[in-house]
């Protein structure tokens, strides 16, 4: 076994320095210079330049490294969240911002399903107890049933915060309800200038063909000011 490498360490005095291994026992002789514990009235520990240097190295790669994992994480949350090239966490920010929601109004949970192809009959839920917008995505979804989507949840998130109690007859809360369908007109006409009647959109959220081209249309025009 051949010998430790060893290092030279010095004291800040500018005495003589000493050869020795990295790893110098706590009470090791070596580690202090006695004529600078002399002069100070205390112990003075020597320092290893060449150990100090690797240490602020192997600090700065580790920082560095932290910075890294921290940034590609970060990027898949933000990934997450993107759709058709719009993030849609920041297009509901926008939508609660837009003139005639209350304000203040607290920005809804975004949840997103990646779907390998797309639902049968629901494209998203709102939960209103939650403050929360569940949305459903699949390959190849037109943008406009999604940003659609997002504003009919919306809706019914703004409906309720309204009104809690909007229950009909038979006790059963409205979904689609007159207080619905305002928010929905006004979250489509001051967001994308589209009105939802001539849209057709239905109750479950669904964009017909002739409403994806408007919707779709509308927000090409509405990121121009964005």
């Amino acid at each position: 076994m051949g010998k430790a490498k060893r290092f030279r360490w010095e004291c800040s005095g500018g005495h003589a320095g000493i050869l020795a291994p990295s790893r110098l026992k706590l009470r090791d002789v070596r580690r202090f210079c006695f004529p600078c514990s002399t002069d100070a009235g205390e112990l003075v520990e020597r320092r290893a330049p060449a150990l100090d240097k690797q240490r602020a190295s192997r600090t700065t790669r580790a920082k560095d490294k932290r910075q890294e994992v921290n940034r590609r994480k970060a990027a898949r949350r933000a990934a997450h969240f993107f759709f058709g090239g719009v993030c849609l966490r920041n297009e509901l920010a926008i939508l609660c911002s837009l003139d005639g929601v209350p304000n203040p109004f607290k920005i809804p949970t975004l949840q997103i399903r990646r779907a390998r192809k797309m639902p049968r009959s629901c494209f998203g839920f709102a939960r209103p107890r939650d403050h929360l917008i569940h949305l459903t995505v699949w390959p190849g979804a037109p943008l406009a049933t999604i940003l659609g989507t997002l504003a009919h949840e919306l809706a019914h998130l703004l409906a309720h915060d309204e009104d809690p109690q909007d229950y009909d007859a038979g006790g059963r809360y409205v979904w689609h309800g007159e207080k619905f369908r305002w928010w929905l007109r006004t979250v489509l006409m001051n967001g994308y200038a589209t009105d939802p009647r001539q849209l057709g959109i239905l109750g479950a959220g669904v964009v017909d063909d002739v409403g994806l081209t408007g919707l779709a249309m509308a927000y090409d025009r509405s990121k121009v000011s964005r």
